[in-house]
């Protein structure tokens, strides 16, 4: 069972072959040879056929002429065709082709076709062996609106004109300055567009030529005008630079701050090594040393990337020493704190409990309890201490014991004052008289 089948299908697709060589021509004999010549997609393509003998007749010729057929589908921008014999004896005499059965037309002569498909005959006496070609014309194709920036190049093409009578005139400029742009201004139907730093914002060339084709070919020019437009150069730094190491960090934060060109960004980090460790506009740099950074826009290759390097330091750590003085009371608000700095780079910045207000190396008129400073430094590194303002635990109390004086006005008497709370010493004072400060007055008259 499986034999019979692979017999049936071998068969099959030998027959299906043999129908795409012969009676596939609406106008032609069934033993006529015959080629699809599909050049969709390529407005200048050239279509070269196996070799074959010519068979058999089409649009109404007779023995002894022999046909050959071809099925021709052009590129939507083709505007004609020639066909002609590729290789093999060339019969003799006047030779003919004609497109669906129309008039004849020499083998020498360009014709305007457009679209298709359509039928291509070619009938003459012989059985010679040849192959046969059929070029497309193309119609004018003119460059794209292109973009490009200072120090780079875009490179502009039209096809379908004869070469020796395209030019390109820029028309932005009064004085047609902008033509120094270009490496050719004309006889070429390629030309390269080099701005310099002076570059306007768009430069517009009028592009002229004749059209290829022949009867196609129209006795004046064609012209349409192309504009290049021309951003802003490229450039990237890198920031801070030089940037620091702060002990104890992560890393260190680098940005990329780029400029210009079209916006389409792309960024390689690498190390001393030459090795990529980031791709972001950002990059964390886990440790001291050289780091490059290359930027890309979209133009490249076409446009060279920008770099710019850093440095990474080792950072002097920063040693902080606090001091404090104690409120004078129990409850007071009259404490203070400061810090002295030493080590990181000035100046630095000063930030008290994450209070912004508090943000001096000292402060002042503070209730007791600890104050914590963040101090920071150019480089943006960062330490913190504590400072302790003291208080006594309990308010301060007195209490007094006298002794009255033995006879009238004898000055005899005495008092004493027991204090607790407060913080000691204690320092006494009686009746404002600096010379009785100790805890006993004696000598005391009544009163």
């Amino acid at each position: 069972m499986v034999r019979c089948f692979t017999f049936i299908l071998i068969v099959l697709i030998t027959f299906a072959n043999k129908q795409d060589l012969y009676g596939q021509s609406p106008f032609c004999d069934s033993i006529t040879p015959h080629f699809i010549a599909d050049l969709t997609g390529d407005p200048a393509g050239v279509y070269i056929s196996p070799q074959v003998s010519r068979q058999g007749n089409c649009c109404g010729t007779s023995f002894p002429d022999r046909c050959v057929s071809f099925e021709v589908t052009l590129d939507s921008l083709a505007v004609g065709l020639h066909f002609g014999i590729a290789s093999g004896a060339e019969p003799p005499g006047a030779l003919y082709y004609q497109v669906d059965c129309g008039p004849q037309i020499p083998i020498t002569e360009p014709i305007c076709l457009t679209g298709g498909p359509h039928i291509l005959t070619f009938c003459k006496p012989g059985a010679n062996q040849n192959t046969y070609q059929i070029t497309s014309i193309p119609g004018p194709v003119f460059p794209m609106e292109d973009t490009t920036r200072d120090g780079c190049t875009v490179d502009l093409e039209v096809t379908g004109f004869q070469e020796n009578t395209i030019t390109w005139t820029d028309i932005t400029s009064p004085n047609q300055i902008y033509n120094q742009y270009l490496t050719c201004t004309s006889g070429c139907s390629q030309t390269t567009f080099i701005p310099d730093a002076n570059a306007p914002a768009y430069v517009d060339y009028l592009v002229c030529g004749q059209i290829y084709g022949g009867v196609c070919s129209p006795a004046f020019p064609i012209c349409d005008t192309v504009r290049v437009n021309v951003v802003n150069d490229l450039s990237v730094e890198i920031t801070p630079n030089p940037a620091i190491f702060c002990p104890g960090a992560s890393g260190v934060l680098l940005n990329s701050q780029i400029h210009g060109s079209d916006g389409n960004y792309t960024f390689f980090w690498r190390d001393s090594n030459g090795n990529l460790v980031g791709s972001d506009d950002t990059f964390l740099a886990p440790a001291p040393g050289i780091y490059t950074l290359e930027a890309r826009d979209g133009f490249y290759p076409s446009c060279p990337p920008v770099f710019d390097t850093v440095i990474v330091h080792h950072h002097d750590p920063m040693t902080l020493s606090t001091q404090a003085t104690p409120v004078s009371c129990f409850g007071y608000s009259d404490g203070s704190a400061s810090v002295e700095v030493s080590g990181g780079t000035e100046p630095y910045a000063f930030i008290w409990n994450n209070d912004s207000n508090l943000s001096t190396d000292s402060i002042q008129n503070l209730q007791s309890g600890s104050y914590q400073v963040l101090v920071t430094d150019s480089f943006n590194c960062t330490v913190t201490a504590t400072a302790v303002v003291q208080e006594s635990s309990t308010p301060l109390t007195v209490s007094i014991s006298s002794s009255n004086v033995s006879c009238f006005g004898e000055h005899d008497g005495q008092a004493t004052v027991i204090a607790s709370g407060g913080t000691a010493p204690y320092n006494f004072i009686w009746n404002g008289d600096s010379t009785m400060n100790a805890a006993t007055a004696t000598g005391l008259p009544a009163g």
